[in-house]
């Protein structure tokens, strides 16, 4: 994926191990990937 083509996820998991799992699946397979802990925490990054 090239740097123009690069798309954000947010990650929501109050689970610490599947959360970050995640987050770094997806940026290895390229994303721009974020990662909340609850709702809030989601909320207030977008």
């Amino acid at each position: 994926m090239s740097l123009e083509e690069k798309k954000s996820v947010l990650v929501v998991d109050d689970d610490d191990y599947a959360r970050c799992a995640l987050e770094r699946a997806l940026s290895s397979a390229g994303y721009e990937a974020s990662s909340a802990a609850t709702g809030g925490e989601a909320l207030a990054i977008l």
